[in-house]
């Protein structure tokens, strides 16, 4: 079917059109000004666990409470130790100086961090411990006061954190993508259109 001598619309452009607009409006209207924070442990150096918090929200900053916790197998030590405290250290370009403070539990398994991290802005706490970072896992428990649409959303990484993390970028993408489609299906189209002259 040839767009330029047929009634009918081209319904694939069609479609496309109307799954593209679908996608970016679901993304806008999920993603909002609703806070996302992208977490993730790492083996930085032997005898070293590294936690990684980045604010990857586009205007909500996070000013709460996370938990660490490392679990050990019965009769094993634990994995964190009063004498050798876990540092933190700012990574994102904002100055977070005295804004994360960090309290282990007597019985070593956990690490309640109190830390403010504005949109932009990454912290990295390092636990010196001797344990993998496949023990260690982030917990968060919401106040019960807060409102659905208002709960932080965590990432451990993969295709919607990166949608979330380059939003703007992801747009100009899809639609760059979406001319040169359209450009490509109308080029074919007139030529079309020329051979059948």
């Amino acid at each position: 079917m040839n767009i330029f001598r047929s009634e009918s619309a081209p319904f694939a452009v069609v479609l496309l059109a109307g799954a593209l607009g679908w996608y970016v409006s679901t993304l806008q209207s999920s993603l909002g000004d609703r806070l996302a924070l992208l977490y993730s442990f790492s083996n930085a150096s032997p005898g070293q666990v590294s936690l990684r918090v980045e604010n990857i929200s586009r205007v909500e900053q996070f000013h709460d409470t996370f938990r660490v916790v490392c679990t050990v197998a019965e009769g094993e030590p634990p994995c964190l130790k009063q004498d050798k405290p876990p540092q933190y250290e700012v990574v994102g370009p904002i100055n977070l100086t005295n804004e994360v403070e960090i309290n282990l539990k007597p019985d070593g398994s956990t690490a309640i961090v109190k830390a403010w991290v504005p949109p932009g802005a990454t912290m990295k706490i390092v636990f010196p411990t001797e344990n993998r970072k496949s023990q260690f896992r982030f917990q968060y428990f919401p106040d019960q006061s807060t409102a659905e649409n208002k709960m932080p959303r965590f990432f451990r990484g993969g295709v919607e954190s990166f949608v979330v993390k380059n939003f703007d970028r992801v747009l100009i993408w899809i639609f760059v993508a979406s001319v040169v489609c359209v450009a490509i299906f109308i080029g074919a189209q007139i030529l079309e259109l020329i051979g059948l002259k």
